[in-house]
């Protein structure tokens, strides 16, 4: 089973680098279980088991503090926060009650079913730039919708100075057909890249 946190994201703004959250498991029962758990993120609805794509590995105790890239926030919309468990039960084995009732399932022990634990959300905030701070930022993800139209990014808190790179679902790209406006701290790519795909930047920062 999924444990699932649903939250909706804050309007988009041009000076988010993403969102961080600090998730408390110190609860998280790992008698029985210990074969690991996963924190995955899912941009839209919750429908089914083992949706969201993997972003840390979910502790089993204490807590842990996650970076969530802003291009894979939905902002302004649905987002769950999810647990994972790196294990499944064996294929058609199920745990039932000792009538085996199936139109009102319930635990009975067998198995270790009945075993919960409790997590909870100590912190959730976006993640900017802290101000006053200066350095270069690496593979991060630029203010601009990457919807296969799109070909202007905003590079956040870049100071305008030095070469920017970037690169496309982990690809370097040339940068000889991309303008730069240092005033606007905009890059203007040749062409639209696709919708979905990864587009990640390094420049220099002044915020």
């Amino acid at each position: 089973m999924d444990l699932g946190f649903k939250f909706t994201a804050p309007a988009d703004a041009a000076t988010y680098l993403g969102l961080m959250v600090t998730i408390n498991a110190s609860a998280i029962n790992k008698t029985f279980f210990t074969s690991g758990w996963q924190i995955r993120f899912l941009s839209g609805v919750m429908t089914r088991f083992g949706q969201g794509g993997g972003i840390a590995t979910g502790p089993e105790s204490g807590s842990v503090t996650v970076y969530i890239p802003r291009n894979l926030v939905g902002w302004g919309g649905e987002n769950w926060l999810i647990y994972h468990p790196n294990w499944l039960c064996e294929r058609n084995a199920f745990y039932c009650n000792d009538a085996a009732d199936f139109s009102d399932t319930l635990d009975d022990g067998r198995g270790n079913s009945g075993q919960y634990s409790n997590l909870g959300i100590s912190a959730f905030c976006v993640a900017q730039f802290q101000a006053g701070t200066t350095g270069q930022a690496t593979d991060v993800a630029a203010y601009g919708a990457v919807d296969g139209v799109n070909k202007i990014f905003t590079l956040i808190s870049w100071d305008g100075t030095g070469a920017p790179s970037f690169s496309i679902n982990g690809l370097d790209q040339s940068t000889a057909d991309v303008t730069f406006d240092t005033g606007a701290k905009t890059a203007t790519l040749p062409s639209a890249p696709p919708t979905g795909a990864i587009v990640l930047w390094s420049y220099q920062v002044a915020a």
